[in-house]
């Protein structure tokens, strides 16, 4: 079995009203994927890809997925789809205004080992709200009373807390600034989709 890591969404094109709208329109963009399950040897390839045809709501969250080049393996292929179900996108816009849009997707699979990471988030809805709770960590105010009060994440519910997280589920710009930090360390603002996020690292 291959453990599946790191996978590279390309959007092939969207629905028909994207020619016309040529300018006023924005494209889906993946913002956090779920792990797909491991891949047997029977239809491993260094080269493994799927061509998906996906309905992403205006929400971001995936109504219905098909894998259009099917791998033969039909359990896997369900396993698959349940957590291609599961990602988050930033939704298309039309005119500034988030709408539903069926895209094609080509995701190109790689391989590699997982990086854990323990951390703690908080989501703000406007960089407004980011700055002033980023001042206010500035100020040692507690991470997780800030992630109660102020984040948009379900989280907030556990104060934020994520816990062992493999960041190479995120995009590399995240990665890349979770990585910089050490133990009890907190990012700036980062931009994500149309909202902020600010990352904590956890010792453990």
């Amino acid at each position: 079995m291959k453990s599946i890591v790191i996978i590279i969404a390309l959007l092939l094109c969207g629905c028909s009203s994207m020619n016309q709208l040529d300018g006023e329109i924005s494209s889906p963009e993946l913002l956090k994927q779920y792990p797909l399950p491991s891949v047997p040897l029977s239809i491993y390839s260094p080269s493994f890809a799927l061509n998906l045809r996906l309905l992403i709501l205006d929400n971001g969250s995936v109504k219905e997925v098909t894998i259009l080049n099917k791998t033969g393996n039909a359990e896997w292929d369900s396993l698959a789809c349940e957590s291609i179900l599961k990602w988050k996108y930033l939704p298309a816009h039309i005119k500034n205004k988030p709408v539903s849009m069926w895209v094609s997707q080509k995701v190109c699979v790689e391989f590699a080992d997982p990086v854990y990471v323990s951390l703690a988030e908080i989501l703000c809805d406007t960089l407004e709200t980011a700055r002033k709770v980023y001042e206010a960590l500035i100020r040692n105010e507690d991470f997780g009373m800030l992630a109660a009060k102020f984040s948009a994440d379900p989280s907030r519910g556990n104060n934020g807390l994520l816990g062992k997280v493999d960041i190479r589920l995120f995009p590399d710009y995240i990665q890349r600034e979770i990585l910089k930090l050490k133990v009890n360390e907190f990012t700036g603002p980062i931009k994500y989709g149309n909202q902020y996020i600010i990352f904590k690292k956890l010792g453990g």
